[in-house]
């Protein structure tokens, strides 16, 4: 009978729809704690990275995201932005968290944006312009951490490579 293939239907849906649902709770408290300890932990690697010196200036600014397709309301983070005067001008680099999930695993980017000449960007090597273009990103399902993209593929972000990036888009020739 027609009616009893639409009650199976209509059970098999609410399963499915209950089992989604029960991904999204998951993942959603996995964000709400892994978040904030990555967002700290960047900037206290921008911090260790850039160090002290007169003419680059580091600085964090709180803020909160608002969502409404989520089982939590809101996200703080930490929008860091790292300054460099060593031409005179100033130059900023500005790291700006929130939710994303492009990539496997991925659950928040830091995007990066610039005030940069050209010439500082466009001559970055293929590794750096994957960063600046992609951003950095928050990735795990039961371990987070932070990655960088690297010719189509991701490593672990250290203060090297971030050294690297800020040195290459910062320092010129």
């Amino acid at each position: 009978m027609l009616s009893a293939l639409f009650q199976q239907e209509e059970t098999r849906l609410a399963q499915r729809a209950a089992s989604v649902q029960a991904q999204r709770t998951a993942r959603d408290a996995f964000i709400v704690a892994q978040f904030p300890v990555l967002d700290t932990a960047f900037a206290a690697l921008v911090d260790t990275t850039v160090g002290t010196n007169p003419k680059l200036t580091v600085t964090h600014t709180p803020a909160t995201d608002t969502f409404t397709n989520h089982t939590f309301a809101t996200l703080n983070k930490t929008i860091t932005n790292v300054q460099s005067t060593l031409y005179g001008t100033a130059e900023n680099v500005l790291f700006t968290p929130s939710l994303e999930s492009i990539d496997a695993d991925e659950f928040a980017v830091i995007s990066i944006t610039t005030d940069l000449p050209d010439v500082a960007t466009q001559n970055l090597d293929s590794g750096f312009a994957d960063i600046l273009r992609r951003g950095i990103l928050m990735r795990g399902k039961t371990t987070a951490s932070l990655v960088a993209p690297q010719n189509s593929n991701f490593v672990t972000l250290t203060s090297d490579l971030l050294e690297g990036f800020l040195a290459a888009l910062f320092i010129r020739p």
